[in-house]
């Protein structure tokens, strides 16, 4: 993949480099910081005696600095995530993986912003008609509840504007409505949209078109 990157008069969605870089999640935070998104109080540290709790309280969302991927004999787990006490994660194991403590969000509604070019698509996931506290991944396929939902324009802008400070053309943001304000997540540049793509959502049509005919 890596020798791939040299032709760069290719046409991508997205260019390997900008992937690589853009998948880092410190970077997608401080872009995203100063875009103007709000995002949650957040340290990145291996050390167990960080000021955690006087910054960001004892319950935290603990997360992986990088996307996290491990194998177990045939399985291949993702690492998501969790809430938890920041006293479950400070022991003396902690030096061996760093981690990315934030503050969590509570009573929260989950939205992915699917952008494409200047194209966007926004839809909220909910379960029984209702936010879903933590990971919504964790939940059930069958419980997953899809519907479109507006964006404030400004919200909007800044999730284009962050894709295009990234240098991709294509991302998978996720949002999260909390207590009347849009906080950032994270950026997904390799993210699936096959399961939204519909008549109303026509992300495939609008990749292929991009990719058939570049502007």
């Amino acid at each position: 993949m890596r020798s791939i990157m040299v032709a760069d008069s290719a046409t991508w969605v997205n260019d390997p480099s900008a992937i690589y870089r853009a998948e880092t999640k410190a970077v997608q935070l401080n872009h995203a910081a100063r875009i103007g998104f709000d995002v949650p109080e957040t340290l990145m540290t291996n050390d167990r005696f960080a000021d955690v709790e006087e910054r960001i309280g004892s319950r935290v969302a603990l997360k992986s600095i990088d996307t996290l991927l491990l194998r177990q004999g045939d399985d291949q787990l993702f690492g998501y995530t969790t809430l938890t006490d920041w006293r479950a994660v400070a022991t003396k194991h902690l030096h061996l993986a760093p981690a990315t403590i934030q503050a969590p969000l509570l009573n929260k509604l989950d939205l992915r912003v699917t952008v494409m070019g200047e194209s966007h698509w926004c839809v909220a996931i909910k379960r029984h008609g209702e936010g879903i506290d933590g990971d919504w991944r964790l939940t059930s396929k069958s419980d997953i509840e899809i519907e479109d939902y507006t964006l404030p324009a400004d919200v909007s802008q800044k999730c284009l504007q962050l894709v295009r400070s990234l240098g991709l053309r294509y991302g998978a943001i996720d949002l999260a409505l909390s207590k009347g304000r849009y906080w950032f997540i994270e950026v997904n540049p390799t993210g699936e949209w096959g399961w939204l793509d519909s008549d109303e959502r026509p992300m495939t049509s609008a990749i292929a078109g991009y990719l058939s005919c570049p502007c």
